[in-house]
Order: structure tokens, then C-alpha cells, then sequence
């Protein structure tokens, strides 16, 4: 009688193992972004995880506009404290330009039986090259003028086609007028002591300017001293303001932060790598706007559609042009 009660306990506790082990199993995607181009290859890669070993397999199938594109299965074993790998390799359809698709990639974790241990829903879009498509129009008439004493900034719009002029000095931001300037990425404004100055001169007469993660620096607030025009409103954005801007984008590596401080002389905005802000917006009576991004989009300009769409979001909020979303 003892043996038998043993062996059902036993038994109990290998079954509420078991379903312990079926409950804990996860899924998880290492990089979770959710913007992608099409005509290109994509991955992603999945991390499998449960506290007792088991063999099985990941099933998953990836739609986009609503059809199933792909659908495969892949082997899997797991080990109690040790992620297995499962990589998800996919060419990805063109899209017309113009167009961002919405996709889906759904996984579901099996075991040996075919039972469903653990399952994943990602939701996904699919962009084209260029968010300029049809919109090059649009852009002449902002008459945009690039100051990139680097040149990276204005190489990548130049393999877009986008329409600008470069401007290699700061005296010409006096005959902006209500036009686009678009300040390149990585200027040292400790370095470039005028050009913040410059900046917010033009953006009071009714410039609406664009600057890319600054390298470090510091400067007030605009608004600041005797002769400033005061902005209606200055405000500071966490890296949530990207998907504010656009839902569907991700958010970029932040290169660069803001931090809203005081000194002796008063407030000052400082250009910090950590612990601040990753946007500054002021606007001015007269249609002005100063948009600072501390977000790097060089670094990953060919990885993702994000950092080009993102920018194009920036223009548009920065010159408030509003229309039916793609």
C-alpha cells in the first residue's frame, strides 16, 4: 500500500512538473522592432526558454496586406536555464511607394505531442525606400537648405533625391525667412558657438528649423535674454514622441539627450549622452519652430525604414503639415 501511494505521488509530481514547465515556456524576440522595408530580406531572431528540458518545434507563418507570405516550422530544444536560438528568415515583398503595409508574424512554441506550450503575435509594417514618394512636390515648396559641415546627413538625402540647397555658413540663415533649414547630425555646439544663436534668430522671424542630435554642447532656453522673442511654448519629449509623431515607427538609438538645467547666469539647456530628454519643440507666435532630436538616424539609416520616415514626420510637424496618413 505504501509503494502504491509512493508511485502516485511520484506520479502527481512529475504531472505538476510538467505542467508547471508548460506554463513557464516563453517565446521572446530579441530585437522587437516592428518597421522593416520590403523588398528586402528580413530576420528575427527568437530566444525559447523553459525550466525543464524538452524537444519540440516553433511554428510560424508571417501575413502582410492580410496574405500569408511564409510559413515554416523549426526544430527547437530546450534546457533548463539556457535560451534556445531560433532565427526566422523571410524575403519580404515590395510595396508600392507610398504605401506602408501592415503585417504579422505569429509563433507558436510545440512539443513533442503537437501541444501548444507557448505562442507570440508580432505586429509589424512593411515600408518602402523612400517616404518622399509623392510628396517631392511638398518638399520643393519648403525650399529646405542643409547646414552639414560633415556632409553624412546631406549624402543620404542626396541618394533619396530629396530637393535642397546646402548652405556653408551661418550667414545665410539671416535670408531663411519662413523657409526649412534641417541642421545635419553630430555638430559639436560647444564647437559651433554661433549656430544655436543662429537657430532661434531664424525660427523667431518665422524659420522652422530641424536639428539632428547635436554631439554636446549647451545654450538657454529660447527666449532667453534681453532682445529674444519669447516662444508660445517650449516643450521636452521622452523617446515616446516618436511613435506620437507616427505609430508605426520605432524608436532609434538616442545619441544625444537634453537636460533643462540653471546656472548662476540662469537656465540653460545642456547636450548630454544620458539622463535627459530626447526632444525639444518651441514654436512662436509668427510660425516658428525649433524641433531638436536627439535620436541618432545615421546609424541605423540603412537597417530600418525608421530614421528617413522619421525624419520626413519631423518636417512635417516642424512646418505643421497635416494630411491623410499613407
Amino acid at each position: 500500500m505504501m509503494k502504491r501511494l509512493g508511485m502516485i505521488g511520484l506520479l502527481l509530481w512529475s504531472v505538476a512538473g510538467l505542467a508547471r514547465a508548460d506554463e513557464a515556456a516563453q517565446i521572446r524576440l530579441r530585437d522587437p522592432s516592428a518597421s522593416v522595408f520590403g523588398g528586402r530580406p528580413a530576420v528575427w531572431r527568437l530566444d525559447v526558454d523553459g525550466p525543464a528540458a524538452f524537444e519540440g518545434t516553433v511554428a510560424w507563418n508571417l501575413a502582410v496586406s492580410g496574405g500569408v507570405i511564409a510559413r515554416r516550422e523549426a526544430r527547437v530544444a530546450v534546457r533548463p536555464g539556457e535560451s534556445a536560438p531560433v532565427d526566422i528568415e523571410v524575403d519580404l515583398p515590395d510595396v508600392r511607394e507610398g504605401i506602408i503595409a501592415e503585417g504579422r508574424l505569429q509563433m507558436a512554441l510545440r512539443d513533442e505531442r503537437g501541444e501548444v506550450l507557448a505562442e507570440l503575435e508580432h505586429p509589424l509594417f512593411v515600408f518602402g525606400a523612400n517616404p518622399a514618394a509623392f510628396r517631392l512636390e511638398w518638399l520643393r515648396g519648403l525650399e529646405m537648405s542643409v547646414y552639414d559641415p560633415e556632409g553624412r546627413t546631406a549624402e543620404r538625402l542626396e541618394e533619396l533625391g530629396w530637393p535642397f540647397r546646402r548652405i556653408p555658413n551661418l550667414s545665410a540663415l539671416e535670408t531663411l525667412g519662413t523657409h526649412v533649414l534641417l541642421v545635419g547630425e553630430g555638430i559639436s555646439l560647444r564647437s559651433a558657438r554661433g549656430l544655436m544663436g543662429s537657430m532661434v534668430r531664424a525660427a523667431e522671424r518665422g524659420g522652422r528649423v530641424v536639428m539632428l542630435a547635436p554631439a554636446d554642447g549647451s545654450f538657454p532656453p529660447p527666449g532667453s535674454g534681453d532682445d529674444a522673442v519669447s516662444p508660445e511654448s517650449l516643450q521636452f519629449h521622452d523617446k515616446a514622441y516618436v511613435q506620437r509623431l507616427d505609430k508605426r515607427l520605432d524608436t532609434p538609438p538616442l545619441r544625444s539627450v537634453f537636460r533643462l538645467g540653471g546656472q548662476r547666469t540662469g537656465p540653460v539647456v545642456s547636450v548630454e549622452s544620458a539622463g535627459g530628454w530626447a526632444f525639444m519643440e518651441a514654436r512662436w507666435p509668427g510660425g516658428g519652430a525649433l524641433l531638436l532630436c536627439g535620436c541618432g538616424l545615421l546609424e541605423t539609416w540603412e537597417a530600418s525604414p525608421t530614421p528617413r520616415f522619421l525624419l520626413m514626420r519631423m518636417l512635417r510637424q516642424a512646418t505643421l503639415e497635416k494630411e491623410k496618413e499613407p
